[in-house]
C-alpha cells in the first residue's frame, strides 16, 4: 500500500492507497514550529486512528512546499515504516511534460495536482487549486503543463483585509445569502467569497481566450469546499493533488520493476 503526503504551507494532507485507489485519508497542521518528536506524535496519533489490520505500507510519496517539514517527514518514514520516502522534486520522471519557461521552478504540488488531473479528466482543462494561493493551472490541448496563474488565497485575502483595517471585525468565511452585505460580516464574506468566485471564472474565460480552445474547468484545494457549491459547471475533486502522488509513484514503481 501507498502512504501519500501531500506538505503544504496550511495543511498537511494523507491518503492511504491500494492498488485499486483511495482507501482512508485524514490531515494534519502543517506547523513549522513543531519539534521533528512532536510532529511525529501527532502524525502516528492520526494514523493509527485509521489504520486498519490490513495495512501494509511498503511505498511513500511526499509532495512538499515546505522544506523544514519535508525532512521531519522524511525521517518520520524511515523510523515508523522503515521506508525512504519518494520525494517529488525536479529530475522526477512524472510523465507530464512541461511547457514552462523554467520547469524547475514549478511546485510539486502543482506537478501532482496536474498529473491528477490529466490522468482522471483528460486533456484541455482548468485547475482552480484554493489553498494558501490560487493556482489556475493549464493543462493543454495534448495533456502538457502551459502555464498557471498564481494570486493570493482567500485567507491571507482575509487576514491581510482584517488585519489591516481597525473597524472591521472577524468573521467565519461563510457564504451570504445575496452579494450586497446588509452588516459587517455579510460584506466581508461576499468580498472574499464571491471574489475568489470572480475570480476563478474571469480566470476561465481569459485563459480560453488566450488559447482558443473550450476548457473542462476543476475545482480542488482546502478552501475549495467554501464555494464548492456556488460555482456552476465545475468539477469538485479535493483529492486531485494526492491521486496525482499515487499516479506518480505507480508510475515510478512499474518503472522499477
Amino acid at each position: 500500500m501507498l502512504l501519500a503526503i501531500d506538505i503544504g504551507n496550511t495543511l498537511t494532507n494523507f491518503a492511504i492507497y491500494d492498488d485499486k485507489g483511495l482507501v482512508e485519508s485524514f490531515k494534519m497542521e502543517s506547523s513549522t514550529s513543531k519539534s521533528l518528536d512532536e510532529v511525529k506524535v501527532l502524525f502516528t496519533f492520526y494514523y493509527n486512528s485509521i489504520k486498519r489490520d490490513n495495512f501494509l505500507i511498503d511505498q511513500i510519496i511526499i509532495s512538499s512546499v515546505v522544506p523544514s517539514l519535508t525532512s521531519h517527514y522524511r525521517s518520520i518514514a524511515f523510523s515508523v515504516f522503515s521506508l525512504r520516502p519518494l520525494i517529488l522534486s525536479p529530475g522526477l520522471k512524472t510523465g507530464l511534460q512541461l511547457k514552462v519557461d523554467e520547469p524547475k521552478t514549478v511546485g510539486s504540488d502543482i506537478i501532482a495536482a496536474a498529473v491528477g488531473a490529466r490522468k482522471k479528466y483528460g486533456n484541455s482543462l482548468f485547475v482552480a487549486d484554493l489553498g494558501t494561493a490560487n493556482k489556475y493551472i493549464y493543462i493543454d490541448k495534448d495533456g502538457a503543463f502551459s502555464g498557471l496563474v498564481i494570486s493570493p488565497g482567500m485567507m491571507i485575502s482575509y487576514e491581510a483585509l482584517t488585519s489591516k483595517a481597525a473597524s472591521l471585525m472577524e468573521t467565519s468565511l461563510i457564504m451570504p445569502e445575496k452579494v450586497i452585505g446588509k452588516n459587517t460580516a455579510e460584506c466581508i464574506n461576499s468580498g472574499v467569497l464571491n471574489g475568489t468566485i470572480y475570480e476563478i471564472k474571469g480566470f476561465l474565460e481569459a485563459f480560453e481566450k488566450q488559447t482558443g480552445t473550450k476548457l473542462k474547468p476543476i475545482i480542488t484545494g482546502g478552501n475549495s469546499s467554501k464555494i464548492k457549491d456556488h460555482i456552476d459547471g465545475f468539477t469538485y475533486d479535493p483529492n486531485l493533488v494526492l491521486d496525482g502522488l499515487f499516479e506518480i509513484a505507480t508510475l515510478v514503481k512499474n518503472r522499477r520493476k
